[in-house]
């Protein structure tokens, strides 16, 4: 398994503004057998229906389909398949978040953002419990529901890191960001351009994972699943940066998350790590729950969505990418690794 990190820092603009940073889950050692037929595991219902929400434009690669927009800036696709991933992972972060969609202190913020938003999920389950603010969420990908979206939800397209943002200067009560280790060049950028646009007293909340895979007992050394971690962090390194002007990206940076909010202006940061576990090894019923649910969204299609572009990147043929997939498939049902 894997850190989490909970974040907390005061902004030195104003003594009373806080502000909340969230490294959330990673995906963990010890998946259970995957048997429907078992009594000890149950896993997520949803059928992945392959075509969620059909984005017009788009580029096709690895079967699989990407954004067109700003191409390369993101590593994983956007198809149908890719979207029931994702919100199969909300759920799951749910779980370990004990059914809260945020952990900052907030009550009812006027305006919320949600960047890298994905398929909407989170944005919408949040304009529904909180119908007196405005929720922004923005993306690469215009995948986002076009239909049965609350009124007080909008979405939109853009590159939070390098496009303008058009949203005015300290508007933003409270800002999430989930999952977004893997996006930006220099998350500095990102960080300064909030706080820039964030109202006094306002919250910037982080779940991120740390890529980097542990075990309680060490069971993980060796095995397939530590040699995919570290060709994941390879490839990301040897990709380049998203707009191709620079070097490569860290998906270890998470790490320095409270150095970075310190350095941009904000205080009294705090670090919380927590554990995803994904398998039933754990007793807590939701830890085990959200076990569950990775089994079913690290499926063979999931894991090809999460690494093929890393793993063409860190110089691996086709062959050998089917060959550690189902490698890594094996280790992750493996109950002796914990």
């Amino acid at each position: 398994m894997s850190p989490n990190y909970v974040n907390r820092g005061q902004s030195s603009r104003q003594a009373n503004q806080d502000f909340l940073t969230t490294f959330t889950p990673d995906l963990s050692v010890g998946f259970p057998v995957v048997d429907n037929n078992s009594d000890d595991f149950t896993p997520y219902e949803r059928k992945c229906t392959g075509s969620s929400v059909f984005e017009d434009e788009y580029i096709l690669e690895h079967g699989r389909t990407y954004q067109a927009y700003k191409p390369g800036q993101y590593f994983l696709p956007n198809d149908g398949e890719e979207q029931d991933r994702l919100d199969m992972q909300h759920v799951a972060i749910m779980l370990i978040m004990k059914r809260r969609l945020y952990w900052a202190p907030i009550e009812e913020p006027a305006n919320v953002l949600d960047i890298g938003t994905g398929t909407g999920i989170w944005a919408i389950d949040f304009a529904n419990e909180h119908s007196s603010s405005r929720v922004f969420g923005t993306d690469l990908s215009l995948i986002q529901p076009r239909q049965n979206v609350p009124p007080n939800c909008i979405f939109a397209r853009e590159d939070a890191e390098y496009d303008a943002w058009t949203f005015d200067p300290a508007l933003f009560d409270y800002v999430h960001l989930r999952m977004m280790f893997s996006c930006f060049d220099d998350p500095r950028a990102v960080m300064a351009r909030a706080r820039a646009h964030m109202a006094p007293g306002g919250w910037i909340e982080f779940q991120e994972l740390f890529a980097d895979f542990q075990s309680f007992d060490g069971s993980h050394a060796g095995t397939a699943l530590e040699r995919w971690t570290r060709l994941l962090v390879a490839g990301a390194a040897a990709a380049g940066s998203g707009n191709g002007s620079g070097p490569g990206r860290s998906l270890l940076r998470v790490r320095d998350y409270k150095r970075l909010l310190e350095a941009a202006g904000f205080v009294d940061v705090r670090e919380e790590l927590v554990p995803f576990p994904c398998s039933q090894w754990a007793g807590d019923g939701a830890f085990k729950d959200a076990g569950r649910f990775t089994a079913t969204l690290l499926s063979q299609r999931g894991l090809e969505g999460v690494s093929l572009k890393l793993l063409v990147a860190a110089g691996l043929s086709p062959a050998e990418i089917r060959q550690l997939i189902a490698d890594v498939l094996r280790d992750l049902r493996n109950r002796n690794i914990q």
